[in-house]
């Protein structure tokens, strides 16, 4: 080879090398690459300059990617192919973009003298997209430009993003792809953003400011937008299953339909009168509603419903554009109260929904609540304490319930949203005479229209009271007389006529679609709990009323057709949320069906099943007093499944001393709800770290073959909401809030009202808890839910004491009252129960000694824990203070005695990752087995345990010597 041809050679070679690291190279490691002395590559470097080589600060040598020249030799065919694609981005894209034209022109002189025609064409394209028509943004151009650069690279870009709202935000960006979107002119980027760390869809459009970074990244190889963008119709993807969109196109279009594939999943068929039923998967359906609508009346959106909805709600919007009238003759005044706005969209105020559809959507819901497949639950309870019959409720509670924010038709309220003051100004609705300073909040303005305004009830007269305490709660707190005297003045005074008339009419329309004629309902006799069940039932569906993925904003549609509409979203809301889900086993309620793997059952556990059904046909007071190991959670969970025959669910509270035993219970009683009693539900776990069990919010499969929504899953993980699931675990502090003066208490007790309460571990309550726990039983009694006490023992004072709160009444039997173990059933309503099961281990005995240490003798306690596991065993020392606890494990720790003894600490100053790991470790090796098919640590020959009194109350362990200091 002739040195020229060698160095032409290596010429190549170096810009093979260079295009593979774009980043750059030394010239040292480029001679070493190519097998010549560095001299040789310095000597070079005039001759790189034809591949847009240069020198980067450090020495590398690098390639400028945005100046490389890459070469291709096209055939005729497949240059036309080029020029329809640029012909296609000429025509819809309205971006200036230089970069197109220029690649466009050099491929207009390359078809010079091969295809002279074509050639003039392209040429002629190419200053078309030159052209001063098209829009010049030189932001957009630098983004874009920006990316490219980044994503040849495979480096991260710094950017500001607008929100179609006008918002911005700052994110870190690895771009993957970029993609046109011809139906908007626009381009759009995927890739990953940080924050939240997802992949995620950038309009480059809206991207106002880009910065390169010095910040590498890799695109993963399982990227493939081809599968990411498989069922979009453009560029919207979706991690949720693609939907089916199916389309009745009219005969005289279906010929044109066919001619184009506008998804590559679809599917025709000719019907018999000639239309065309068209369906395809779509990942996001909203994205095809301007190519749908570009169709005009000649088609037609069979499904998806939310589809045809939105369709639904552009034919009303331009009906109204145009002046055209649709459907029935619209009143002028409901088309006026239709314009009074009772929600905002999320992030937009200027999009609104009517506060008539909210009361309907909320009315709705309740509607739905008070029938199956809903839980009886609601209905019971509710029947219980308005003393009427559980059918009649849906005849005119969702009334009531509707009626929550008739406060919102006051100018107070209407002028509280920028926006849609200006707008309702500009409609012409009055607000003279109010200005701001007068403002009240809606609940008292709602309590104002109840007492004052409303006409005659279907209610008794003196149902107007608890009817407008109801309405002024709803936001979680009463108010108080005084604040609603000012609110009647000033509506009185200040506010113009109209308004009371709208409030008027909302009402009677309200009436006329969920009010039964012919209502008789007597008063209660318990104004206290009535007003509590109702007012956090109310809460609870205005919530669900209010979530706006199924309940969006809808001021497009008119009354007639939204009543029906509402029916429909207020169903999915609440089907969404799990109310819908079973809560009632069909499972045997004997004891060796419900635990087959604990057998044979232990006294107490027969015990549950000799209690006759009489005493378990209504809401009771359970209480079992037994020592550790007698089985006194499986006998609970028994007994609350009996309770479940009567009341019609099995939805329960697990309510336990501390976090750590609520984390414990919290995976046996899911167990035991897929295990035993087949329940498709999930349990919530409700105490303050309750968001850092992982497990607590994933939706898995269940053994019964059913699986559970993260829908469902999400919607109970709210603080507040968490207590309304069917079954929950988690610390009696959680259920005590119940009993307290917060806000949204009554949302707390109707979320315990009418379950099965079960309080463990009550020994270890203090006075104070006690205490509150007493007050919160008379409230559980009042809803109808049952309550289960399990405690080691307690005193004969405590047991008559939370037995009277309950309001029950122990038998004044001296010898009852000393039996142990001990088993008691006191219905609300009937005769007591009383057993006393035989001991599981009754010839257990323990050996107890008083042990002589002062507090500041933390050598002499190492020693003897030293000394009590010479032999094999394992040792636990309780004590009082953590510094006591640390004072002594660090003596044990730095003993070189403690060689072959697994030591472990515990106590609450360690941070809520580190406990709970240290409590899974200890749960492993000293606790029980557990419930699941996972092998348990092997217990140590020797360990030695030291801790504080969440040692005590949190665990269920076992050891060979305990000492409690």
């Amino acid at each position: 080879m002739t040195k020229a041809a060698n160095k032409s050679a290596r010429l190549l070679q170096i810009e093979a090398l260079l295009l593979e690291h774009p980043a750059g190279l030394s010239q040292a490691e480029i001679a070493r690459r190519v097998g010549v002395h560095r001299s040789t590559i310095y000597r070079y470097l005039p001759d790189m300059s034809q591949f847009c080589v240069y020198e980067i600060d450090d020495g590398r040598l690098a390639i400028d990617r945005e100046h490389y020249l890459t070469d291709i030799r096209l055939t005729l065919h497949e240059a036309l192919a080029i020029h329809l694609a640029a012909r296609l981005m000429a025509t819809r894209m309205d971006k200036h973009n230089p970069h197109a034209a220029a690649a466009l022109r050099k491929l207009g002189i390359s078809l010079g003298r091969l295809a002279p025609l074509i050639s003039a064409h392209i040429s002629a394209s190419a200053d078309v997209m030159d052209g001063q028509t098209l829009h010049h943004d030189p932001v957009y151009l630098t983004v874009l430009e920006t990316l490219t650069r980044a994503w040849s690279l495979g480096q991260k870009v710094r950017l500001k993003h607008q929100l179609g709202d006008g918002r911005v935000f700052s994110y870190t960006f690895a771009p993957y792809f970029i993609e046109p979107y011809a139906v908007g002119q626009t381009t759009h980027v995927i890739g990953w953003r940080e924050p939240p760390a997802a992949l995620r869809t950038f309009k480059v459009e809206r991207i106002r400011a880009i910065e390169l970074l010095d910040a590498a990244y890799t695109i993963p190889e399982d990227f493939d937008p081809r599968v990411l963008l498989a069922n979009a119709w453009g560029i919207w993807y979706t991690e949720a299953e693609p939907v089916e969109v199916v389309l009745r196109f009219h005969p005289r279009v279906a010929q044109r339909v066919q001619e184009t594939q506008w998804h590559r999943g679809e599917e025709t068929i000719r019907q018999e009168d000639g239309s065309l039923l068209w369906r395809a998967k779509v990942a996001e359906p909203r994205e095809m509603l301007p190519w749908i609508r570009g169709w005009g009346a000649d088609v037609e959106v069979v499904e998806p419903e939310k589809l045809r909805e939105k369709l639904v709600q552009e034919v009303q919007r331009m009906a109204r554009v145009y002046g055209v009238e649709y459907g029935e003759s619209t009143n002028p005044q409901v088309e006026k109260l239709l314009r009074c706005w009772g929600k905002t969209q999320r992030n937009n105020d200027a999009v609104f929904h009517p506060a008539l559809f909210h009361m309907f959507d909320v009315g709705n819901v309740a509607r739905v609540l008070l029938t199956d497949p809903a839980s009886p639950r609601w209905r019971r309870v509710l029947a219980r304490v308005l003393e009427v019959e559980t059918d009649t409720l849906v005849d005119w509670l969702p009334y009531l319930v509707a009626m929550h924010d008739i406060g919102k038709l006051t100018v107070a309220f209407q002028q509280q949203n920028r926006y849609q003051y200006a707008r309702l100004k500009a409609e012409g609705f009055t607000f003279d005479g109010w200005s701001g300073d007068l403002d009240m909040y809606h609940t008292f303005l709602g309590q104002v229209y109840i007492q004052e305004e409303a006409p005659d009830l279907p209610l008794p007269e003196a149902w107007r009271d608890l009817w407008r305490d109801v309405v002024g709660g709803h936001h979680g707190a009463f108010g108080s007389r005084q604040m609603l005297k000012t609110a009647c003045t000033r509506l009185a005074n200040f506010e113009p006529p109209e308004w009371r008339d709208l409030r008027a009419l909302a009402d009677n329309l309200l009436r006329q679609h969920l009010l039964a004629e012919g209502v008789k309902t007597p008063l209660p006799s318990n104004l206290a709990s009535a007003t509590i069940a109702l007012t956090g039932f109310t809460i609870l569906c205005d919530w669900l009323g209010s979530d706006e993925r199924f309940l969006p904003p809808a001021a497009d549609f008119d009354l007639t057709e939204y009543t029906s509409v509402s029916a429909d979203r207020a169903r999915r809301a609440v089907q969404a949320a799990g109310f819908l889900q079973p809560t009632r086993s069909v499972t045997p309620v004997a004891f060796e069906a419900l635990f087959p793997d604990k057998q044979p059952p232990r006294p107490l556990q027969v015990a549950v099943d000799a209690i006759p059904q009489t005493a378990l046909a209504g809401p009771a007071l359970v209480i079992i007093e037994a020592p550790t190991g007698e089985g006194k959670t499986e006998a609970a969970l028994a007994i609350a499944h009996r309770l479940a025959q009567a009341s019609g669910t099995d939805a329960l509270y697990y309510a336990l001393p501390t976090t750590a035993t609520s984390n414990q219970m919290f995976k046996r009683v899911r167990n035991y709800l897929d295990t035993s009693l087949a329940l498709p539900t999930e349990v919530q776990l409700i105490h303050g770290q309750a968001h850092l069990q992982e497990d607590d919010m994933e939706a898995q499969p269940l053994a019964n073959g059913k699986t559970l929504s993260l829908d469902t899953v999400a919607w109970f993980t709210s603080k507040k909401r968490a207590i309304l699931a069917p079954f929950g675990v988690g610390t009696v502090d959680q259920a005590e809030l119940a009993a307290l003066n917060v806000k949204h208490v009554a949302l707390r007790l109707v979320g315990l009202a009418g379950k099965v309460v079960i309080f463990d571990e009550v020994h270890a309550y203090d006075t104070y808890m006690t205490t509150i726990v007493e007050c919160l039983l008379e409230w559980l009694s009042a809803l109808g839910a049952s309550v289960i006490i399990l405690s080691a023992t307690l005193p004969q004072k405590q047991r008559a004491a939370l037995a009277r709160a309950y309001g029950a009444t122990l038998p004044p039997d001296p010898k009852q009252a000393m039996d142990y173990p001990s088993l008691w059933v006191l219905p609300c309503d009937g005769k007591p129960y009383h057993d006393q099961p035989a001991a599981y281990q009754p010839d257990r005995s323990l050996t107890v000694k008083h042990l002589h240490f002062t507090d500041a003798e933390p050598e002499a306690k190492a020693r003897w824990l030293l000394e009590a596991v010479r032999d094999g065993g394992c040792a636990c020392w309780i004590t009082n203070t953590v510094t006591r606890a640390q004072d002594i494990y660090r003596i044990l720790h730095n003993s070189a005695e403690v060689q072959g003894i697994d030591l472990a600490l515990l106590h609450a100053r360690f941070p809520l990752a580190d406990r709970g790991r240290r409590e899974k470790q200890l749960t492993g090796k000293y606790g029980p087995p557990p419930d699941d098919a996972t092998s348990p640590d092997p217990r140590p020959q020797r360990g030695i345990v030291i801790g504080t009194q969440v040692l005590e109350q949190s665990l269920d362990l076992d050891f060979d010597v305990m000492v409690s200091d």
